[in-house]
């Protein structure tokens, strides 16, 4: 039907990196971003970035394109694959359960329904931001002052960000484990899927990638 979208089909010249991931967002706002991957025009899976000074991949139409190798998520390949993470005492497993978590409870498993009521692209972005709270040891420091200025230039609603501010401090709450009402299914795994140029930031899928 119209809706159907198709989904690009690029073939990686280097076999150990073949997924290709992409913005499909093709908006006007810098601050949006839709990022997948997908495997010579496979199932596409939702991802987010990994890597805050780097850059985002490429547009789906774009002429160069951006390729990955997928890796098993872990603490350790957290750690590794993230510039600056957030890691406290050393505690690999707990920087890839909160990440875990943020995946769990973002865009688009909502598990605990923290996104009810926020529009896809700005649950990204929430969800992006709590990511990079985490990979990147983002500051976050006032999370009551985020995108003042896109309500004020009337890009998003007062209340499209209320509802985000109220959701980006529950995801990076450390208690999010203990108080939230569904918690990870064990064995709930995702992937990280490594750049092969290194400008380019490593991505993490918001699912697990058989």
């Amino acid at each position: 039907g119209p809706d159907e979208k198709t989904v690009p089909n690029f073939k990686s010249p280097d076999p150990d990196y073949p997924w290709y991931g992409y913005d499909s967002y093709r908006g006007i706002f810098a601050r949006y971003h839709n990022l997948k991957v997908n495997l010579k025009g496979s199932k596409e899976y939702q991802a987010y970035c990994f890597n805050l000074t780097k850059y985002f991949p490429r547009p789906t139409y774009s002429t160069t394109n951006n390729f990955y190798k997928k890796i098993d998520g872990s603490g350790s390949a957290f750690k590794s694959y993230a510039a600056n993470p957030r890691v406290l005492d050393e505690n690999l497993d707990k920087l890839e359960k909160n990440i875990l978590n943020v995946i769990y409870n973002g865009y688009k498993s909502n598990a605990n329904g923290f996104m009810n009521g926020i529009e896809d692209l700005n649950a990204i972005l929430v969800t992006q931001n709590a990511i990079w709270y985490y990979s990147d040891s983002a500051p976050l420091n006032d999370v009551n002052k985020m995108w003042e200025r896109e309500v004020r230039n009337g890009e998003i609603s007062e209340s499209q960000v209320t509802l985000m501010r109220e959701a980006l401090k529950k995801l990076i709450d450390p208690n999010l484990e203990a108080t939230a009402a569904n918690k990870i299914p064990s064995g709930y795994r995702l992937n990280i899927f490594k750049s092969e140029n290194e400008d380019y930031q490593n991505l993490l899928s918001a699912e697990y990638v058989p």
